[in-house]
């Protein structure tokens, strides 16, 4: 992730946050780790999760990434969306 100083500024009730210090434009990858006993259900999780990124928006592209632990099995779910703005909005519907 790159760093750029910007110069705008936005003011919204009383709180003052430079512009793409804390969004930036080509951050719209949402890597969610998931473990698991088995595979199965670790690949399950993650079917559910790019699931509902699809549903949403329908050009979100998924990639699964396995590790194999001692006490089971890790998964990465990276789903790609088109903008930075699709990958808030999701990222903020998990919580």
């Amino acid at each position: 992730m790159t760093v750029e100083k910007n110069d705008d500024v936005c003011e919204a009730c009383g709180v003052l946050v430079e512009l793409g210090s804390v969004i930036h434009e080509d951050d719209n990858v949402l890597a969610l780790p998931i473990s698991a006993p088995s595979l199965e259900q670790a690949q399950s999780l993650a079917q559910e999760y790019t699931q509902r990124a699809k549903e949403k928006y329908p050009d979100c592209e998924a990639e699964q990434v396995t590790q194999g632990l001692d006490a089971g099995i890790a998964l990465v779910l990276n789903l790609r969306f088109s903008c930075t703005a699709e990958r808030l909005i999701f990222e903020m519907s998990l919580r």
